[in-house]
C-alpha cells in the first residue's frame, strides 16, 4: 500500500487537473488504509499527514506525524527525521 500510494503520489507530480486530482485521491486511499494498518510506519504516516495537511486537515496530519517523531531514526529509512520534523513543523 505504500509503494502503491508513492507510486500515485509522484505520478501526481507530473499530472494536472482532473488527472493530477484523481492521482492524489488514491494516494490518500492508500497511505490511509496503510496507516491504519501500521500507524508507525514512517514513510505511509509522513505522506498520509502531508496530503491530510492539503486537505486542511492540520489535527489529523498532527495527530498521524507526532508518535513517529518518537521513533528512532537510521540512515536506512526512506526519510530522516528532519523531513519529518520540517512538516510537523509547517503544519
Amino acid at each position: 500500500l505504500d509503494n502503491y500510494g508513492q507510486l500515485k503520489l509522484a505520478l501526481s507530480e507530473r499530472a494536472e487537473g482532473e488527472e493530477r486530482a484523481s492521482l492524489r485521491k488514491e494516494a490518500f486511499a492508500a497511505f490511509e488504509k496503510a496507516w491504519s494498518i501500521k500507524p508507525r510506519q514512517v514513510t505511509s504516516a509522513y505522506y498520509y499527514a502531508l496530503l491530510l495537511s492539503e486537505k486542511g486537515d492540520r489535527e489529523k496530519a498532527i495527530q498521524v506525524l507526532d508518535p513517529i517523531m518518537k521513533i528512532p531514526f537510521n540512515a536506512m529509512m526512506q526519510l530522516s527525521f528532519e523531513e519529518v520534523k520540517a512538516l510537523r513543523d509547517r503544519l
